[in-house]
């Protein structure tokens, strides 16, 4: 536009002025939000999402993030494992994600309109997945158990810690199934029990049984290896060392060993003879009677009962 100047002498000076029309309105997001999901084992720098937005006067846009929940404060965004390319509205990951610490997070992203400073905002909804990257770990390295010889099929082995192993991923990957497995396999077998005399185990809760009668005059002790194997793709693995001792019972009757020094067939009767004359001192020796008990330390007392 040109613009003249009088006085009031006649004279006057004219310039130009040149009138740019700023837009009202701010820049406009393509969305009214975005949304993106992304594993915990992403890759550093790989992109999550994309911000787009159109700016009413056709100029440069820039991007930034302005908080990040589930914090929403300012150090959330330093701290933030995203960042956002402010020339592209590109958001890429920065730093580790960790679901088991926080599976969810809410960005909240700014246009800026670089000829008029209006602005815009959007929320950007990030879910992270889990992947099966915890193994299962027992609560003890060592498992220690007593049972006595004389418990019925069926019963519980209680060990002690009771608590067995813990899973800290989510869902499958979390989910933990147990197994026995003998000290003499060199490498753990996924999903297979190793036969363990006398021992069965619940998969599911890892409560362990006598599958048959234990006799400690055979064995007194066993150690043998529990396992815990997640349902994840690929399954991870923890084990602990249980030692079971068997208490002796009094299961084994005593027997009189014959004259041969073999035992009787019987176990609580034998039939000896023995001759002594009428007039035979007291305490003169008439016979002497042996007895064995396979229990371990049984001591036994003998004594005359009569026929």
């Amino acid at each position: 536009a040109r613009i003249r100047a009088t006085d009031g002498g006649q004279r006057y000076a004219d310039t130009e002025v040149w009138v740019q029309l700023a837009a009202r309105l701010g820049p406009r997001f393509t969305s009214t939000y975005y949304a993106a999901v992304v594993s915990e084992g992403v890759s550093i720098g790989e992109s999550v999402a994309s911000v787009i937005a159109i700016s009413a006067s056709g100029t440069t846009l820039l991007y930034r993030i302005v908080s990040i929940g589930p914090d929403y404060t300012e150090s959330s965004v330093r701290q933030s494992p995203f960042y956002l390319e402010y020339e592209t509205g590109i958001i890429r990951v920065g730093s580790p994600l960790d679901y088991e610490k926080v599976s969810f997070y809410n960005l909240l992203v700014e246009a800026l309109d670089t000829t008029t400073g209006n602005t815009a905002r959007v929320n950007v909804y990030i879910n992270v997945t889990d992947v099966n990257d915890e193994r299962p770990v027992f609560a003890a390295p060592l498992y220690k158990a007593l049972i006595s010889e004389d418990a019925e099929i069926g019963s519980v082995v209680s060990l002690h810690p009771p608590q067995l192993a813990d899973d800290a991923d989510s869902g499958p990957n979390g989910q933990i199934r147990y197994y026995l497995q003998s000290l003499n396999d060199e490498e753990t077998k996924i999903g297979q029990n190793t036969l363990i005399p006398g021992l069965e185990i619940d998969a599911i809760h890892g409560t362990i049984r006598l599958s048959e009668k234990m006799d400690y005059e055979k064995q007194s002790s066993l150690a043998f290896w529990i396992v815990a194997v997640d349902l994840g793709s690929p399954p991870l693995i923890g084990r602990s060392l249980v030692e079971l001792t068997i208490l002796d019972s009094n299961d084994n009757p005593p027997r009189f060993d014959s004259e041969t020094g073999e035992e009787q067939a019987f176990a609580n009767a034998c039939h000896r003879e023995a001759t002594v004359t009428v007039d035979a001192p007291t305490d003169s020796f008439v016979l002497r009677l042996t007895a064995s008990d396979f229990d371990v330390n049984d001591t036994l007392a003998y004594r005359l009962l009569p026929i």
